[in-house]
């Protein structure tokens, strides 16, 4: 299959490199950014779907390119959220698209999409089975048992879907289908959007892990978002894990608090700090300016706005 990922972050170069050896892969960045791409990709990957237990380490040279000349079969879109409206306009105009696959977190998607493309024309997932961060030396990421998420609906392409199936499944990567992704969406978005108030409220990772205030403080903005999105008309309680966050707070605040405490969460949320943590603050925006324009009080997810404004100051 012929494969253009369109993002050189941890997501897009994890998932090209799993895809190379059995596919024809292109991978695009703009030309004025090129000079700042080795064309050696050095990956410490640890495979949990091996059971490894230590990082190994790779090497992979992309296959670089600076404009899309040629058809291909499969399109994966692999950007921070605030870049998709771009990328998409720049997809639209390409007279053979081929499948496009979005992979990323996103508040808003439909709102971004909807000036080039419907929900329809394209699949849109989650990438759960990477996660990690990338520095000037290469990238350290995690392979999950988790499947990749492919959203699904009553217009969806079942040949395509099939056809990303099979294509994961040669790569031993699961896939999960799931209705309604925008709704699903924006659920999951809430977990990084207030992780980010919360990280620099707390003045970094490290402290808000060992912190149990600071985590409450994170679970109650985590149930007003949630709260938020049952007044957009999203029915949550089916999913993960919105039913037990509001179970007892001192008890959901522990378990939050071990699951930061393990080092696999630990080298994946610092790694895509890295880079990632501008979108995340985008997202934290996004969810708060929803909330104002219908009207729906947030105050515990208000309260960290002024660290995420003096953060980007």
């Amino acid at each position: 299959m012929k494969i253009l990922v369109y993002g050189a972050g941890t997501i897009g170069l994890t998932y090209a490199w799993l895809l190379s050896p059995n596919n024809q892969v292109d991978v695009f960045i703009r030309k004025k950014s090129i000079r700042n791409y080795s064309p050696t990709v050095n990956l410490s990957i640890k495979d949990l779907r091996k059971n490894d237990k230590a990082y190994k380490k790779y090497s992979y040279s992309p296959n670089y390119v600076t404009e899309i000349v040629k058809k291909y079969d499969l399109i994966i879109v692999a950007v921070n959220s605030s870049q998709t409206t771009n990328v998409m306009k720049e997809l639209s105009i390409l007279k053979e698209k081929g499948i496009i696959l979005i992979l990323q977190n996103n508040w808003n998607i439909e709102e971004k999409l909807q000036p080039y493309f419907q929900l329809s024309e394209c699949i849109i997932g989650f990438p759960s089975s990477i996660g990690g961060g990338r520095n000037h030396t290469g990238i350290t990421a995690i392979i999950f048992k988790e499947a990749t998420i492919l959203g699904v609906d009553e217009s969806f392409n079942h040949a395509q879907i099939q056809e990303i199936e099979h294509l994961f499944s040669n790569i031993d990567l699961p896939t999960k289908k799931v209705f309604n992704i925008a709704s699903w969406l924006r659920v999951h978005s809430l977990q990084q959007a207030i992780a980010s108030g919360a990280i620099l409220k707390a003045g970094g990772f490290e402290q808000l892990k060992r912190s149990q205030n600071d985590i409450k403080s994170m679970l109650l903005a985590w149930r007003e978002g949630i709260q938020l999105c049952e007044k957009l008309g999203i029915s949550t309680k089916n999913y993960f894990p919105v039913r037990y966050l509001f179970l007892p707070c001192n008890i959901v605040a522990f378990i939050i608090k071990s699951i930061f405490n393990k080092p696999d969460t630990t080298v994946m949320i610092t790694g895509h700090m890295k880079h990632g943590l501008n979108e995340w603050i985008d997202e934290y925006w996004e969810i708060l300016n929803t909330a104002k324009e219908v009207n729906f009080p947030m105050p515990v997810w208000t309260s960290y706005q002024k660290y995420v404004e003096n953060y980007q100051k």
